[in-house]
């Protein structure tokens, strides 16, 4: 008799186990893994291939964005020449949000040269700065 109740218990933690790891690879099979990518939403897509123009000139120019996404986002365009001294002492650019909405969006934008400005042969870089429009 005694070792009925030995084998009874041995059977009771063994249903106990085989419940467990099957509650457990239930819930592992019914959990799924899926990847999330966040991606860049504005892509420039145009822009002037150079810029030309002499000492006291403006030149306005236009610089394409493509929203990939469904949201309008605020954008502020940065440009930067590749000589921080000329430009803090001789060039100004337009400095201006801009509501993109999804799809196409043709920005205008300006760059003006002091009339002291000595030549130069510069290297412009275009950057964008985007937000939720307010």
């Amino acid at each position: 008799m005694q070792l009925t109740k030995k084998k009874t218990a041995i059977l009771t933690l063994v249903l106990i186990a085989a419940f467990i790891v099957g509650a457990f690879a239930g819930y592992y099979w019914a959990s799924i893994t899926i990847p999330v990518q966040v991606k860049e939403p504005l892509e420039i897509v145009e822009y002037p291939e150079a810029i030309s123009l002499y000492a006291g000139e403006n030149a306005t120019f236009t610089v394409n964005i493509t929203n990939h996404a469904t949201a309008n986002y605020l954008v502020t365009l940065d440009f930067t020449l590749d000589n921080a001294t000329y430009q803090e002492s001789y060039v100004t650019f337009s400095d201006i949000s801009y509501i993109v909405v999804p799809g196409d969006n043709t920005l205008e934008a300006w760059i003006s040269v002091s009339h002291d400005a000595p030549p130069a042969n510069l290297t412009l870089t275009k950057d964008f700065a985007r937000a939720a429009p307010s």
